[in-house]
């Protein structure tokens, strides 16, 4: 692919006054930026390459997770192109790659497999650059720190930066932010501590942190027998942003994060890093208003099964849930049922919930990956529901919590109400318990209900009798 070079325009690249300069004007070795969504990270870090473009021995790297990950919109690779030609470079496309006239070259790599690491054996980088640091983990940023070296002709020191959003089980919070101070008991940042230094030394597995390398060498001091404080130990700082500190930020992704479910708002929109997806934080009884009439006959309706096949005291149970979509994009879960039964037995309850439900109930059941599960959906639209629309639900390689999520949002916005029944108390004690309870067979069944009523018909395939 030939080099691409844009037509440079007049503009202003500078760092927004607070947090973003702040950060630039870091002297660690080590420092983190972020902590919310939209704080203009990716921006922020571009730029501080930008300040070498004219140093011909300068040579930075940018990693991200995966190679989708460079390539996104807004992402890397994306916004990279608002700098990078104003500044000169030339984008090669193929590469990942940009080229000044200097000499300098900024490269942006994946780091897919931790084996990949190993492809930067030898290398020399004065600048690398770990694009949400929380997606990687600490095997590779400890392996690719010792690729941060800066030779004698480049004239700069060795330095690192990274960008984040909160991971409570990060390396980068277990070993950096929670030991170091920058975040306090609730989980949200320190702001007095923003931008704020502390050194470490390592000793062993364990980095021994202080305000300054004598404080450290005096809770370490069999680390310094041959080399001074000032040269074993390594600077860090964290600079907390929030979604206000980015200027160019709108309205409208504010309210986007706003109606995140719980868990994921308070850690994109508010940066807490101590929360987690516990009993209580994904749903709530509260959110689920019980009401006392159906939705109107004409509303589409389906009944979702998570199907089980043991009557065993721990095993799960086959749980069925019927909810309908109103015209004002409410659902109503009408019924839930389940029990413990063997496959004929489960085969039966499904008949007979069909029979009392009517043909016009789409019967969903949720089909796992491989070859015997798309054999018994087959089996149920055959002989078990012959006449009725029966399909096989895949859920690929999610997992329940990942599905759980946008229902979860929607309940705590009232838009899923219970018809009053003797199973609302089942349900809701699930509901509750979600995702530490030892069964959540009912609550799958909602999540999956809800799920096909907001994808529609033509997301699936139908299973043909």
């Amino acid at each position: 692919m030939m080099d691409h070079q844009p037509q440079p325009s007049e503009r202003t690249l500078a760092p927004y006054p607070g947090p973003q300069r702040r950060f630039l004007a870091s002297r660690a070795d080590i420092a983190a930026f972020g902590g919310a969504a939209n704080a203009g990270k990716s921006f922020v870090v571009l730029l501080e390459a930008a300040r070498h473009i004219h140093n011909p021995a300068f040579r930075a790297v940018y990693f991200r997770r995966t190679s989708q990950d460079l390539r996104k919109p807004k992402g890397l690779w994306d916004t990279s192109h608002a700098i990078y030609p104003h500044l000169g470079g030339v984008a090669r496309d193929a590469l990942l790659e940009w080229r000044f006239p200097s000499g300098a070259w900024i490269k942006m790599n994946h780091l897919e497999r931790e084996a990949d690491v190993y492809d930067h054996q030898g290398a020399e980088y004065p600048l690398i650059v770990f694009d949400e640091a929380t997606h990687f983990g600490s095997r590779s940023f400890w392996y690719l720190l010792s690729r941060n070296r800066a030779p004698r002709e480049a004239g700069v020191r060795a330095y690192v930066r990274a960008t984040c959003n909160p991971d409570p089980d990060s390396f980068l919070m277990t070993e950096f932010l929670d030991p170091a101070g920058y975040i306090d008991e609730d989980g949200f940042p320190r702001w007095e501590m923003s931008g704020v230094l502390r050194y470490f030394a390592r000793d062993g597995d364990v980095l021994v942190w202080g305000m300054s390398p004598q404080e450290v060498a005096e809770k370490a001091p069999h680390l310094f027998t041959e080399l001074p404080p000032e040269v074993v130990c390594r600077s860090f700082t964290f600079v907390p942003a929030r979604l206000r500190d980015n200027l160019s930020a709108t309205p409208e992704y504010e309210a986007q994060l706003m109606a995140l479910p719980a868990v994921e708002r308070m850690r994109l929109l508010h940066g807490n890093w101590r929360i987690r997806e516990t009993a209580g934080t994904v749903f709530r009884e509260e959110w689920f208003e019980i009401v006392d009439t159906t939705a109107p006959a004409e509303c589409r309706r389906v009944r979702y099964w998570d199907l089980a096949g043991s009557k065993r005291r721990r095993s799960d149970f086959t749980a069925g849930a019927r909810a309908a979509l109103t015209t004002s994009a409410t659902v109503i879960v009408e019924d839930v049922r389940s029990a413990k039964m063997r496959p004929g037995e489960t085969e039966a309850l499904i008949q007979r919930t069909a029979a009392e439900d009517g043909k016009a109930v789409e019967i969903w059941i949720e089909e796992e990956k491989g070859s015997a599960a798309t054999m018994l959906i087959s089996h149920f639209a055959r002989n078990v529901l012959p006449g009725y629309t029966v399909r096989g639900a895949s859920i690929g390689n999610s997992d329940k919590l990942t599905r759980s999520k946008p229902v979860s949002s929607a309940a705590e916005q009232g838009r899923i109400k219970l018809l009053r029944g003797a199973w609302n108390r089942s349900l809701l004690g699930q509901a509750q318990q979600f995702p530490d309870g030892r069964h959540d067979d009912e609550i799958d069944a909602v999540v999956g209900a809800w799920l096909r009523l907001q994808e529609g018909e033509f997301a699936w395939v139908t299973v043909k009798r």
